[in-house]
């Protein structure tokens, strides 16, 4: 196992770079993305022509791993979490959210 940070971002610009306008690229993007934002530059993507596919992912076999490595810090989300909320403040959240306010990106909501 690999010992160092990864940050969101970083995935999606490297898969990003050795890209050109001749290939298609499989890449898996989680979450919902209504709007420009810096740290996921998908608009290069539309730029270049690059093709994007979407599709379910077996989250069921990795899902344990990943919560691992989110808990000991070895994947570090604080790059695309905009903001922590009891969850007794969902519904809001949800309407700003929505209503794309506030520069909410993602949620995350503490029991």
């Amino acid at each position: 196992m690999m010992d160092y940070t990864i940050k969101a971002n970083h995935i999606v610009v490297a898969a990003n770079s050795p890209v050109n306008d001749k290939i298609t690229m499989h890449t898996t993007v989680l979450g919902v993305y209504g709007i420009q934002y810096d740290n996921f530059p998908l608009h290069q993507w539309f730029d270049k022509g690059i093709q994007i596919k979407g599709g379910q992912a077996p989250v069921h076999n990795y899902i344990d791993h990943l919560i691992e490595l989110v808990a000991t810090g070895k994947v570090v989300l604080d790059d695309i979490i905009t903001h922590k909320v009891p969850l007794s403040e969902a519904t809001k959240m949800y309407d700003i959210f929505n209503n794309k306010e506030d520069n909410c990106v993602k949620v995350v909501l503490k029991p």
